[in-house]
């Protein structure tokens, strides 16, 4: 069965190492989108960290973000899916981790906030991750303790960062014994933290389900922990040279670098189909 709906990591897949788009991928994705497929952003970024690629991405009319706890169609903007974390466990986490090394960043309302103290230690997490970007998107809150307490608006996703791998996988191991939550990676310092089932495959899955397609018509490309969902669930699942081994395991398809524009190879190569 043809592919018609291309689902695409952003980090270590479709952006190169200095986390931007290349010339080529830009121009693949609008070719792509020219023969009728629908190519689609599926990150554990937020809105707010996806509006300036997608400002040079027109033709990508999805985001699913925050590792699949939404689905929201750019046009309209309104959400086809979203599955908040429990603010109990988002609180629960806060009073087990405050006193770390950490960024603590809840991502709600397509927005990424961490305490206002902490915003003068982004850039050594910076080097830490290697994305020197994240600083252009931290909105500081004073009061994080009163914050969490008094919290209205539904979270999406908690994320982490930390200074190194071996501090990031001891939280790991405190935050896998909370009830309700599902936590994975996406580089050697990071930590998401989800809804109990949420992944990008769900995401993906829930696209596909609103645009009428079957799972056999779904291609997923990614390259590392949080991409492991959308690949097991595609019909087609392309990893990326760089990939992790976790990932390569699941991959139908292997393709070249984030570097060397192994997505812009991919989309290059599909054939066009009838527009949706």
């Amino acid at each position: 069965m043809e592919t018609r709906l291309i689902a695409v990591d952003l980090d270590g897949t479709l952006l190169r190492t200095d986390r931007t788009l290349s010339p080529a991928t830009i121009e693949a994705v609008a070719a792509a989108s020219e023969r009728g497929l629908e190519v689609v952003i599926a990150s554990g970024r937020t809105l707010s960290e996806t509006r300036h690629l997608l400002a040079q991405l027109p033709q990508v009319h999805y985001l699913v973000g925050n590792t699949g706890a939404f689905v929201l169609d750019l046009r309209t903007n309104t959400y086809l899916h979203f599955s908040p974390v429990p603010l109990s466990l988002i609180q629960e986490a806060w009073r087990q981790l405050r006193q770390e090394d950490i960024l603590f960043e809840v991502n709600c309302g397509g927005e990424i906030y961490i305490p206002t103290d902490r915003l003068a230690e982004v850039p050594r997490f910076e080097d830490a991750c290697g994305n020197h970007t994240l600083h252009e998107t931290r909105r500081g809150v004073d009061d994080y303790d009163q914050w969490l307490e008094t919290l209205q608006e539904p979270v999406t996703k908690l994320h982490l960062y930390f200074p190194t791998g071996e501090a990031r996988d001891a939280a790991q191991v405190r935050l896998g014994k909370l009830k309700g939550v599902d936590l994975c990676t996406s580089d050697p310092v990071d930590l998401d933290m989800t809804a109990h089932g949420i992944h990008k495959g769900v995401g993906v899955a829930r696209l596909a389900e609103h645009l009428g397609l079957s799972r056999e018509q779904v291609m997923a490309i990614g390259d590392s922990g949080n991409d492991l969902g959308m690949l097991r669930y595609a019909g087609t699942a392309v990893v990326m040279a760089n990939g992790s081994d976790e990932a390569k395991a699941l991959a139908h398809r292997l393709t070249d670098t984030n570097d060397n524009d192994g997505v812009a190879k991919v989309l290059n190569s599909l054939p066009g189909v009838e527009r949706l």
